[in-house]
């Protein structure tokens, strides 16, 4: 085999080149699934455990007496051969305590509510639950909840 291969200068040059191409992409391969998938599958796995944890947590109810600040609509396009107009809606309020908060909301809320208009926010895990008076807010358990202030009533 040896004989043959070095039968012409230019096939000698194109057999080591191959040869040392291939033992390159061996070698690429080998650390790759020696090295970057473990390590890639174990980014994946705690990512997974912090999404399970935050689903496995209590919800955590806030009420805050708030007035709406402004109204942002976003809209934009997703996709490139068949695009989609996207619409996002946010409530900017302002609290009790001054804190300015912008939160998503869905259509139907970002309608209802008026610029101006106070009332009691509810936030679950700081997403946007509820605005309105605060009173018998139904949570996700199916207790009923009150404002603080509504409470010590």
């Amino acid at each position: 085999m040896i004989h043959l291969l070095l039968s012409e200068k230019g096939d000698l040059t194109i057999t080591l080149t191959l040869i040392i191409g291939g033992v390159i992409m061996l070698g690429l391969l080998i650390y790759l699934f020696a090295v970057e998938v473990p390590k890639s599958m174990a980014k994946e796995r705690v990512r997974r455990e912090q999404v399970l944890k935050e689903y496995e947590k209590e919800p955590e109810y806030k009420f805050v007496k708030a007035q709406v600040l402004s109204k942002e609509k976003e809209a934009y396009y997703v996709g490139i051969k068949l695009s989609k107009l996207v619409e996002e809606y946010y409530i900017h309020f302002l609290t009790e305590d001054g804190d300015e908060m912008g939160l998503r909301v869905r259509q139907d809320v970002f309608e209802k509510i008026e610029e101006g208009q106070e009332g009691t926010l509810v936030t679950v895990n700081g997403n946007f639950f509820d605005f309105g008076d605060g009173v018998d807010v139904e949570t996700f358990d199916g207790e009923e909840e009150q404002s603080e202030e509504q409470s010590e009533e």
